[in-house]
């Protein structure tokens, strides 16, 4: 499968962002040796799966996916091999005619806020409008994708964020 996604770094939270479904999420990215690793290990709430993700043509908003679904023994069994984690809550939440994907990352990054945007095709993101409550489009910055986030604290991306003009967002 092919995936075509636009991420921003949040502004602010919606207000009525608490009245719209969510899902606990956890990843592990491995092996652990690597910077850049393309193996995912997915708990989404009572769904688990392993995904090799590879982005296309150097574009970090083209990847391709392919995903193998886990049932939950296959899962903890995989869960054991040594790799980075990420835990986040994902919010899903209304957007025209798109559902933005709000991530609320825990533990090591709390206030740390993205929003990603999925297409059918290449063609819908050049004339896609960022909604107001993003900051900024870093579907480009290799620094803040998920594998590349993963292990590490909100301190460690003070600086980068800090060219953003980010600021942390509690919740």
């Amino acid at each position: 499968m092919i995936e075509y996604e636009l991420t921003y770094l949040a502004k602010k939270l919606p207000a009525d962002l608490g009245l719209y479904p969510f899902q606990e999420i956890i990843d592990l990215y491995i092996p652990d040796t690597e910077p850049h690793p393309k193996l995912r290990l997915r708990k989404s709430g009572s769904t688990y799966e392993l995904t090799k993700k590879e982005t296309l043509d150097g574009n970090l908003s083209i990847h391709r996916e392919h995903t193998i679904p886990l049932n939950i023994n296959e899962y903890h069994a995989l869960s054991i091999i040594p790799g980075h984690r990420i835990h986040k809550l994902r919010y899903f939440y209304p957007f025209g005619e798109n559902t933005a994907e709000i991530n609320l990352f825990l533990g090591a990054l709390a206030g740390l806020v993205t929003i990603e945007f999925e297409f059918e095709d290449q063609n819908e993101m050049p004339t896609f409008v960022m909604p107001e409550f993003a900051l900024i489009n870093i579907s480009h910055e290799i620094d803040l994708i998920g594998s590349r986030l993963a292990g590490k604290e909100y301190s460690q991306l003070a600086s980068l964020l800090a060219k953003f003009n980010y600021q942390k967002i509690n919740y």
